[in-house]
């Protein structure tokens, strides 16, 4: 009948609005976590790599750039790096010593890759999902 048009053209709107406002939203969301979990991880291993530094050249004071918000740089001067103030997470810092800092970095970029895994595996089956869709609406298109 002359409904029947009407019917597949309201599914493969409902179809393509399930994906624009439920799929990809999910979709930004989970990419965006993950860049931000990515991020964290960079900036804890160029920690590492400075801790290394400190203890393998065994400096006892450091000249270093520090990020004092909105990636704005200031230079700061360490004077004694013998025991560091580490972010621990949540706005909280616990003051270590560069082998306790090290030692706590790597499981944290540990945990941190671990998490970034997963929402790289969030992001392939929301793709995934949205692929589904549009097989869907193709067929419904060609029906």
């Amino acid at each position: 009948g002359r409904w029947r048009p009407t019917r597949v053209r309201e599914k493969i709107e409902r179809y393509e609005r399930f994906i624009d406002e439920t799929l990809r939203i999910k979709l930004l969301q989970v990419q965006g976590a993950r860049v931000r979990l990515v991020g964290e991880m960079e900036a804890y291993e160029r920690l590492a790599t400075t801790l290394k530094t400190v203890r393998e050249e065994k400096m006892a004071s450091l000249r270093t750039s520090v990020n004092v918000g909105c990636d704005l740089y200031m230079q700061a001067m360490v004077p004694d790096t013998s025991r560091v103030m580490v972010d621990v997470g949540l706005g909280f810092y616990a003051e270590m010593t560069v082998e306790e800092a090290l030692a706590f970095v790597d499981k944290k970029v540990t945990d941190l890759q671990k998490r970034a895994d997963t929402k790289s595996h969030e992001s392939s089956e929301i793709s995934a999902q949205i692929d589904v869709v549009l097989q869907g609406i193709n067929e419904l298109m060609h029906a």
